[in-house]
């Protein structure tokens, strides 16, 4: 795979999605050269890198905005026992589409599907058991003291985005080629299980987020806004114990 390949790959998506109406046929493209990207980022300059991570993100932003939105038929079945960062929410059992506007606060979901948002929640446990599809793309947007669960990678090849969550604890198992964004990140506790290491993982505009400790050899974090990585300018995370969160 080279650098030449991917743009060539990028350029020719580019040109499908202006001449076409179906736009949703394109996702599976579009995440392959996310996978590409990751396969030649060691590559690429750290501008050169930001810039075409943003510019896949802004194509798969115009996929997803182009393609009419599955409903969410959330399901809830008997919740597994959780193994780290529990949050003690009410579990309700009614079907809801998590995309509105409107707060829902202490409810539990069940991820079912491997392309799709959450967003809008306060105090709410989101919790994935089983590979879904090979494919996907997860969201999780304005969340407020949530819990997410990702016990078993959702899908293999894809991407998970976690943009303006404050005070959040998050699990995730990532696919094997699956690229994390954090966005706006504030206060939020994070275990990420890699299927191949070392996951990447793109951080922007985060604040006071602590990894847990057990998982620094198997992540390289690239922060975007602090990319020098200067003594004067101290990274926006650390690592600790989990013994240190309770």
């Amino acid at each position: 795979m080279s650098i030449e390949s991917f743009l060539d790959g990028k350029a020719n998506l580019k040109e499908k999605l202006s001449n076409c109406n179906n736009a949703g046929t394109f996702r599976g493209i579009a995440l392959e050269l996310q996978s590409q990207l990751n396969r030649i980022s060691k590559e690429l300059t750290p501008h050169d890198l930001q810039k075409y991570s943003k510019e896949l993100d802004e194509l798969l932003r115009d996929i997803n905005t182009r393609t009419p939105p599955q409903v969410v038929k959330l399901q809830f079945k008997k919740k597994p026992k959780l193994r780290l960062f529990q949050n003690k929410s009410k579990e309700v059992g009614n079907d809801r589409n998590t995309s509105q506007y409107q707060m829902v606060s202490d409810q539990d979901f069940n991820v079912v599907q491997a392309t799709t948002t959450y967003e809008n929640l306060q105090r709410c446990s989101i919790i994935g058991t089983h590979l879904i599809d090979d494919t996907g793309s997860l969201c999780f947007k304005d969340l407020e003291s949530c819990t997410i669960n990702l016990y078993e990678p959702i899908f293999r090849q894809g991407s998970i985005s976690l943009v303006n969550c404050y005070d959040c604890s998050i699990y995730i198992h990532t696919g094997k080629e699956t690229q994390l964004r954090l966005h706006d990140l504030k206060g939020c506790k994070l275990m990420i299980r890699p299927s191949q290491a070392p996951q990447r993982i793109v951080m922007e505009r985060c604040r006071e987020c602590t990894f847990h400790e057990v998982c620094k050899p198997w992540i390289t974090i690239q922060e975007f806004d602090n990319l020098a990585l200067t003594q004067e300018k101290p990274r926006n995370y650390a690592f600790k114990s989990l013994k240190d969160w309770w």
